[in-house]
């Protein structure tokens, strides 16, 4: 495949892998492997090299959440201010949309493999993250992906998500269906928490925290020796501590279920009001469901005709698994009222939960 020649004074895109890491390492690599499908949001290779193995990423030239910049300048940040549970970052060219990273050698954590100390190391890491807050250049980072500081951002994104689903509603009467159900959810459930939390300003910077805002165990790789790294900070910024633990909790890669999930719970909501925030568990219990609203249109993302979603799904006539996701999106529907389950999550059929 040929490509045009770069307009003057533009960096040409180097499209193969091999050269490309050759470009980042500055010598050429002995071996290199795809890892993964080159699924939502990068492409990721393991580079064998002389001195070792080290990861290749690329990001999307399309990329409006700025994603590269985001976990470079939180990889950066956090490698001043050790210890740190992420890899380091080892080379970047901005105008590739690359970046070379410590390889973590391991294996990825299943919410069936998850235990107690799973949940501790996360508990830990985001505890060090709070304290972060007052380091220096803390205030140089910018707010995570889709933060939300008030009842009136969090419904934006719901408005703005259900916006995203509205041109494939015709197409799928049933998408049609679970939309009328979670516009109604909206309508209840938005003026309900604007009661509980009227406050129209966004929360005082005193009590946000630093969050890797796609945060859990979906996102991290256990060493032989127990030490669990976080690998994806590409959404990570300042963030109402409740929307980092509240998402946690709904994120259907983490299903947390039974003690495991009341202790996430209650230890994370302890972590924050123990540091000063005396409102946060009315706060919580009056965003949780709301967040919940957001995380039952984000499970129907897959019948979004954009390039906003992974390629794999883009125009996907995959019957079945747009079924599982709608049936998910309702299980999501019946627990926004109920608060924090601490032995059910929407994400699992009741053949998983059994």
């Amino acid at each position: 495949m040929s490509y045009p020649p770069p307009s003057q004074g533009q960096t040409p895109r180097i499209e193969d892998p091999w050269q490309l890491a050759e470009h980042l390492l500055g010598r050429a690599p002995l071996a290199i492997k795809p890892v993964g499908n080159g699924g939502w949001n990068n492409h990721l290779f393991q580079i064998k090299t002389d001195q070792g193995m080290v990861a290749l990423k690329r990001y999307p030239d399309n990329d409006l959440r700025g994603r590269m910049a985001r976990e470079t300048s939180a990889l950066w940040f956090l490698t001043a201010h050790p210890p740190t549970a992420t890899p380091r970052l080892l080379s970047l060219d901005p105008m590739q949309n690359a970046v070379l990273l410590d390889w973590v050698a391991g294996e990825a954590i299943q919410s069936e493999t998850a235990d107690h100390a799973t949940i501790d190391a996360m508990l830990q890491t985001m505890a060090h993250l709070h304290q972060l807050r007052h380091a220096r250049g803390a205030n140089n980072l910018v707010a995570a992906s889709d933060a939300v500081f008030n009842v009136e951002s969090a419904k934006r994104q719901i408005r703005h998500r259900m916006r995203r689903l509205d041109s494939a509603r015709q197409q799928h009467p049933k998408l049609h269906d679970i939309l009328c159900r979670l516009e109604g959810l909206a309508d209840e459930l938005i003026p309900r928490a604007h009661e509980q939390w009227p406050c129209e300003n966004p929360l005082p910077t005193a009590l946000r925290t630093l969050s890797f805002s796609d945060f859990g165990f979906h996102n991290a790789i256990r060493s032989t020796d127990g030490t669990i790294t976080f690998v994806d900070l590409e959404y990570f910024g300042w963030d109402d501590p409740v929307k980092l633990a509240s998402d946690t909790l709904w994120h259907p890669a983490m299903a947390l279920r039974g003690e495991l999930r009341s202790h996430f719970c209650e230890q994370a909501v302890t972590l924050y009001e123990e540091s000063g925030d005396q409102h946060i568990r009315k706060r919580f219990a009056t965003m949780h469901p709301l967040f919940g609203l957001i995380w039952s249109l984000i499970v129907l993302n897959p019948f979004i005709q954009t390039g906003e979603v992974a390629p794999a799904m883009v125009g996907t006539t995959d019957t079945k698994r747009l079924e599982a996701q709608l049936a998910m999106a309702h299980r999501y529907a019946d627990t926004l009222k109920t608060g924090c389950h601490l032995t059910y999550h929407p994400a699992l059929t009741p053949e998983q939960e059994s």
